[in-house]
């Protein structure tokens, strides 16, 4: 789950926590459903992590910007997992969060 520390994840199998780089504080986190890619967002933005299998171990990462200004609190994932939706002090987006990522729809605070 996310906290002030940052993101933190449990292998299960292994029993054990898996490696993830630090990008600050983080208030939300979802899974695309098919469990390729974590998202998170918080102080520093909204990011996407690869999550992949390496021999026995589980990797995350490297973190992917998505491009979010300021600070992203909640985020929602349709069922799918192609559109990410982030909502923060400046307003909403929706992302596609492939690679590059790009804002498709945004609706700012007036």
């Amino acid at each position: 789950g996310g906290s002030a520390a940052g993101v933190r994840l449990w292998d299960l199998a292994r029993e054990q926590p898996v490696p993830v780089p630090d990008v600050g504080p983080v208030r939300d986190v979802r899974f695309r459903p098919d469990g390729g890619e974590l998202y998170t967002a918080g102080s520093n933005g909204a990011y996407a992590w690869a999550v992949r299998a390496d021999g026995d171990a589980l990797r995350v990462g490297p973190p992917r910007d998505l491009g979010v200004p300021g600070p992203a609190g909640q985020l929602r994932l349709d069922r799918a997992g192609r559109r990410l939706t982030t909502a923060n002090g400046n307003g909403v987006r929706v992302l596609d969060p492939t690679d590059p990522p790009r804002i498709v729809a945004r609706l700012d605070h007036q």
